[in-house]
């Protein structure tokens, strides 16, 4: 069943029955690659079947005269992208300059497809020129699908100086959350929550039948966390950033952009607990359809990082997924 063929849904839920056995087959071209991409509003995840890469999904086409060694200057050519992303830089660290976008501003489906080719060349053999793909990715509703499968054909793609032709010889739309639930999924139907940067998502799927059972895109993920942090955080009469707030939270350090002495571990134990509880409530209220069905229930995304989380997933006797959320994420759609 072709994603593309149905209308724009009202809700998540409206996505077609789907099944994780009807993979795409890709005659004529010799060795294509498979490989699984998320772009998500905060990070851009690729998997090839061996090597797991991330992107910070920041972006300005103002392209800082240094890049820093988590950014890269990407070039589309001879692609039905060119026109429109000619030449950007994405990654770390871009925000304090003034003509930078964030996914989370909406902007998910038109960036979609330029930063699949950029992550894609970053994960290309050095040696290699013409790289094929199969090309499997999350979207997060079924009228994106249309836009994704532009990608299929050939893209001139230089990254910090390296040139290749990208040639996609199939893509995959699969709905978003399903990745994490396909590689925690242990015999029985499970329910996956996945906190997310810009949205939370609650998706269901039976490893029996390999169906999907269900799908809730729900309002605010992380993103909302950091900004309510930021406004607490305020004391001063200067804001800080989100992206100042997510830097503290992943160094652990609770300090503004990670090493800077100032903190905020007051602002973050203030704003948790409330952002938390809307999220379950939200999950309940919403999402209770798809939890009713699911013996097995986890917490998985990015967000289940957050500090807190996992004595909250204790507390809900919720399972919580082990290692990198990120990385499980595209493992399970490589395995879709």
């Amino acid at each position: 069943m072709v994603l593309a063929d149905f209308p724009p849904p009202a809700t998540q839920k409206d996505f077609p029955p789907f099944r994780t056995d009807a993979a795409q087959v890709s005659p004529g071209v010799p060795h294509p690659t498979k490989i699984a991409v998320a772009i998500g509003a905060g990070f851009s995840k690729a998997f090839n079947g061996v090597n797991f890469y991330r992107l910070r999904s920041l972006i300005t086409e103002s392209i800082p005269a240094n890049l820093k060694a988590n950014q890269l200057h990407v070039s589309i050519k001879n692609s039905v992208f060119s026109a429109e992303f000619g030449s950007f830089a994405v990654g770390e660290n871009l925000d304090s300059l003034g003509s930078s976008q964030s996914l989370k501003d909406g902007l998910k489906a038109k960036w979609y497809a330029p930063l699949t080719l950029a992550v894609l060349a970053e994960l290309a053999p050095q040696e290699m020129s013409l790289f094929n793909v199969d090309l499997t990715c999350s979207i997060p509703t079924p009228n994106m699908a249309a836009e994704i499968r532009r990608l299929q054909g050939l893209h001139d793609v230089t990254v910090n100086g390296k040139e290749l032709t990208i040639n996609i010889v199939s893509v995959r739309p699969v709905p978003e959350g399903l990745g994490s639930a396909v590689y925690l999924a242990q015999g029985q139907p499970i329910a996956v929550v996945d906190f997310g940067y810009q949205n939370t998502t609650v998706a269901a799927y039976d490893p029996q039948s390999r169906q999907m059972l269900g799908m809730e895109s729900l309002k605010h993920g992380v993103g909302k966390l950091f900004e309510e942090i930021a406004e607490l955080a305020n004391t001063t009469g200067e804001r800080p950033s989100a992206e100042q707030i997510r830097l503290g939270v992943e160094a652990g350090t609770f300090e503004l952009d990670g090493y800077s002495g100032i903190s905020f571990k007051q602002a973050y134990d203030d704003a948790f607990e409330p952002w938390m509880k809307a999220r379950i409530n939200d999950a309940k209220t919403q999402a209770g359809h798809v939890f009713g069905r699911c013996p097995a229930k986890f917490f998985a995304g990015g967000g289940s990082l957050l500090p807190g989380v996992a004595d909250v997933a204790r507390k809900l006797n919720v399972g919580i997924c082990s290692g990198n959320p990120q990385e499980i994420e595209v493992k399970g759609i490589y395995r879709i």
